[in-house]
Order: C-alpha cells, then structure tokens, then sequence
C-alpha cells in the first residue's frame, strides 16, 4: 500500500536537513588552564586522616541523625577557624531534622564559585564516601585560609544526599547573591581508591547540558593530576543520554535548575564504593589537587563560555541541538505522509482503518494503566521517590518489598489488558483480518503521531534524540506490515526486530553504566517514575510506544502465519495501477 514515488519524494527535505546539520558545526569553547601550583596546598595524607576522624567520631551520619547534626557543628567550626564565615542553616523535611553548613570566604568580587560535598551517610561508616568527601571539604578550606581570591568561595557541607537533593535544593533557595553563582562543583566519592576511575560528570536530568568551558577546565585539572581519569563522554555515550537524561548526583537537579555545574567524581559515572573499609592517600591527594587547581583556574578567569544549551560534541566540534531537531523531524515526514496515503488507499478500497486505530488502545492502555499505579504509589508515599535528580542505582534495594510493587505494576497492565477485551476484539465485531494492510495503517498513523509528539516542543516532549530514536522502527514497521510486494515471514520478523535494535541500545548503555541486570533495570525505572525524574510526557508516551511495539509484534507474526497459510496465492492487481486489490486471506 506504499507509494514508492511519494515516498522517496518526502525524503528530500532529510537531505537538505543533513547539510545544514553539516554547516552548523562550531568549535568547541575552551577551558581555562588550571594553576598546577595550587597542587602542593592539598595535603592528601592530611585529607585521609580527616575521613579517618570523621568516620571514627561520626560513624552513623544518617541524614537527621545525632552523628549527622554533631558532625555539621563540627565542619562548621573547623572552615570558621579557616577564616570562613560560617552559617548552620538548619530545616525539617519528612519530620527529619537537618542541617546544612554554609561557609562564604569573600572575594574581591560578589561573583561566586561553589563547592559542594556530601555530609550524610547512608551506610556507616562511609569512609571513602561522604566521610571522604567532608574531609576534602575541610582540606579546600585550610588551601584558601589567609588567601587572596578574586571571587567568593562558598563551601557547602549538605545534608540528605541519602535519599535525595533535597540538601541542594535548600541551599539554592537560601543562597545569596544566587545570580552571581558562576559556577557549582560538586564533590563525589573523593575517596576511592584504584581500580575505580575519576572523572567529571556532567549529566542533567534534562536536555540541558554544562557549560563547555566549565567541563575542560575541570577535565584538563583532572588529567593532569590523574593520567588513568575517565575521557570526556564520546558521541554515542552523549546520544544516549539525550535520548533518556537520567543525571544522577547533584549535578543533575543543579543542571535542570539552570545553574552551570559538573561534579568530580572518585569513581567517574559509576555507583560510589560501599564496602572500601581503607583510603589511598596518594589517590585522594591527586584527585584533591586536581580540584584545587581548577577552582583556582576558576578564580582568576572571566566568566567560561557556555556553548549551546544542548548539543553533541565530537572532535572539537560543537554540534548544537537544532540541526538535529531539524533532521529528526525530516527523517518522520516520509513514514507520516506514507501511512497517511496508505490510510486513503485503504479507505478507497473500502477497509476500516479507524477500528484498526481503536484496536490499539488495548496494549497502550496496558502499559499505561501500569505507569499511572506507579506514579499513584509515588504520590501516596508507598513506594520509594528521591527528590531531586534520579536515584543512585542500588539505593533503594531490590528486595520483597521491590517485587511487590513491580507486580502490582504487572497487575495494573494486566487488569486493564483484560478490561479492554471488547476493544481487543473488534476484528471480530468488524470480520477484519490483521493479514489486511489496514491494521499496519493503524499502527503506522499511531507510532508516527507519537514520534511527532516526542519531537515536538512545548505540546510534545520536546526531545528531538528521542524522535531519532524512533526513526528507525517508524519505517521499517511501516515497510514489514504496509509493503505491497510478497515478503516472508521471517522477513517481516527481521524488519521488526531491527526496528527495536536503537532503543536496546539505549537500554543497554544505561544497564551497563549503572552495574545493573535487566531486573534491577526495571526496578530503577519504577523508581525514576515514582520520584518524577521520568516526567509525566515522556512515561505517557513511552507507554504508547511500547503498545504499539506489541502490536506491531501481533500484525507482524499473524502476517507471517498467513503466508504459510497460503503459499503461492493469486494476487489480483487493480488497472494500470499495480496496486495489490486482494490477496488470500484478506476479505472484499
């Protein structure tokens, strides 16, 4: 039911698409050279009896805890004999009391760098963790004791990074001369030790990305102090979280703030160390010194270049998100104005597309009903939700209580599968047959009005790496079920399973980054649903999608059946147009 012509036609625009993608490219901002004598202010061995001290006097740093409010009087006290002047902002959140330490060392200027570390500990003693992470604080605070920077030092000691950003939160809404803020460095798992990589994070929870110049900066610090640090994130690993922006750390709720931010991190994207019970001096000093050098840097610089607010970066080249807008909505014109005149050549032949459209509903409203609970059991406080940016992986373990509320998920997505039975079966109420290309129709109208919705700013998502990722699948699900020619089952099967292979990768790379099984998988993506790091939009239409993708499957394999039903059927072809009018198994 394709028109070849119309089809290859709609691909022009793609083209032109590409080439402006092409002259769009722009140099990469640079970073500032970092001030390599700041290293010797940072004494690694000091900095490992500090997380020594620390983990000793406060091993149970929950957040709200005694250990947790003695030790923020204790960071406090140590950065104001520092010559900072200190401030114990003290809250309630979740009948929690909290508290984070503020401490400012005035510049010659209002403008601000940042310098953030956890305080609180989920597991005691957290040694090469928060306890790490405090004591690199403090050692940052003996570095700038009695000198002369050109812009305000702030050094905040937070509380609740357990279970959240609720700690960054307060700060941002409590912190003067918030305009000023030029730049937030958040410190993470300082204290690890080899085999674990250092690196610079940078992901947000959205498609807004850090600052360019920031990130160099940092990196080039980061590289020359430890020569083994994770490289900056190359294009696939870019792609794969602008497809699905999963920020985990602060830097993330910092970043979708608005704010320009990049953590440091002892273990680069990878989970933090649990069971590390001994620091290396020699690690924490270069990672120490590393950090040091670029605030330095960051001091006595004027304001970084930013670059595009969202973009991919490869060879020194910035490729801003707009070109890519630009092709991915190029790319889902062709299959959309396909299927709509396969729509107009199945209604001329007389076959009902609209029941085809309504059959969908029963797999996406499974998927749906499955989403919604989720997001119901977040709302009621059931089930676990982090404020702030996504979870750290593990956090909330996957125990009896996690395969419980994922089957009650599986339970919601079945009981709607049920009650949407009479829907399910209007090919019986209609006689049609899924063989009939109008079923291929209604799915390809169906996954093309999503792709567009994924793509589409302010009423969609918004997404337009998302949108790429559904290219694929949109075309070659529209070829497997809508094509005239005859074409085997396991043809037909390929196409499919090629369709699913962008967002697998995906999945994968998210799987792999994380440590985590598919199991585990599915248990995280509970979580970033029920604490709102997966936005309503984007679980909505991920929901639609994976309906559609079980469609597709049903047509797809009923298709295949057919075939082998009737090898070597007549087919009768309508005059001078070449079209296919009837085939076996499909009705007049």
């Amino acid at each position: 039911m394709i028109e070849p012509r119309l089809y290859r036609a709609a691909f022009v625009p793609a083209i032109l698409a590409i080439v402006v993608a092409a002259f769009s490219l722009q140099p990469q901002p640079r970073g500032v050279s970092a001030d390599a004598s700041a290293d010797i202010l940072f004494d690694g061995k000091a900095a490992a009896d500090q997380a020594r001290l620390v983990s000793q006097r406060f091993p149970d740093r929950a957040p709200g805890s005694e250990g947790d409010r003695s030790a923020a009087e204790y960071v406090g006290s140590e950065l104001n004999l520092n010559g900072f002047e200190v401030v114990l902002d003290r809250w309630t959140d979740r009948d929690l009391s909290l508290v984070n330490v503020v401490a400012t060392r005035t510049g010659g200027s209002r403008q601000r760098i940042v310098v953030m570390a956890p305080r609180d500990a989920r597991t005691a003693p957290d040694l090469a963790g928060s306890a790490a992470d405090t004591a690199a604080l403090l050692q940052l605070g003996d570095a700038f004791e009695g000198r002369a920077t050109e812009k305000t030092i702030v050094l905040v000691s937070y509380d609740a990074s357990s279970y959240g950003q609720e700690g960054v939160e307060r700060f941002l809404e409590t912190a003067e001369d918030d305009p000023l803020i030029q730049a937030i460095v958040p410190l993470s798992s300082m204290g690890a030790a080899p085999p674990a990589r250092p690196g610079v994070v940078t992901w947000s929870d959205d498609l807004r990305l850090d600052s360019i110049g920031l990130t160099r900066t940092l990196q080039g610090a980061l590289l020359r102090e430890v020569p083994g640090a994770v490289p900056l994130p190359g294009v696939s690993d870019q792609l794969a979280h602008l497809v699905l922006p999963v920020g985990i750390g602060p830097q993330g709720f910092l970043l979708s703030e608005g704010y320009d931010a990049a953590r440091i991190s002892g273990t680069g994207e990878g989970p933090p160390p649990t069971d590390q019970v001994e620091l290396d001096p020699g690690r924490f000093g270069s990672l120490g010194k590393a950090v040091l050098q670029a605030l330095s840097a960051l001091d006595e610089a004027a304001p970084l270049e930013h670059g595009p607010e969202t973009f991919v970066t490869f060879s020194g080249q910035v490729l801003p998100s707009w070109p890519v807008s630009l092709l991915a909505v190029a790319l889902i014109i062709p299959a959309l104005v396909a299927s709509i005149d396969a729509a107009a050549r199945a209604r001329r032949r007389r076959e009902a597309v609209l029941p085809w459209v309504l059959w969908l509903a029963r797999p996406c409203g499974a998927f749906m009903a499955g989403f919604v609970l989720a997001l119901l059991l977040g709302l009621l406080g059931i089930a676990p939700a982090s404020g702030g940016s996504a979870p750290v992986p593990g956090a909330a373990p996957f125990d009896a209580g996690a395969v419980v509320l994922l089957l009650l998920v599986a339970a919601a997505g079945g009981g709607a599968w049920a009650a949407l039975r009479p829907i399910g079966e209007i090919d019986k109420l209609t006689g049609a047959d899924r063989t009939i290309p109008a079923a291929g129709v209604g799915a390809s109208l169906a996954l093309g009005v999503v792709a567009l919705l994924v793509w589409m700013p302010i009423v969609g998502l918004g997404n337009p790496f998302a949108a790429l990722v559904l290219v694929l699948p949109l075309h070659l699900w529209m070829l497997a079920t809508l094509g005239d020619a005859p074409m085997h089952g396991r043809t037909r099967m390929i196409l499919y399973v090629l369709g699913l292979v962008p967002a697998g990768l995906v999945a994968t790379y998210h799987l792999f980054e994380m440590g985590i099984d598919p199991v585990s998988g599915a248990w995280y993506l509970f979580q970033l649903v029920v604490g709102g790091q997966l936005e309503l939009r984007a679980g909505l239409l991920m929901s639609l999608f994976l309906g559609i993708a079980t469609a597709v499957l049903v047509i797809v394999i009923t298709q295949a059946r057919g075939a082998r039903a009737t090898p070597g059927a007549p087919r009768l072809k309508g005059p001078a147009s070449g079209d296919v009018i009837f085939s076996a198994g499909s009705r007049r």
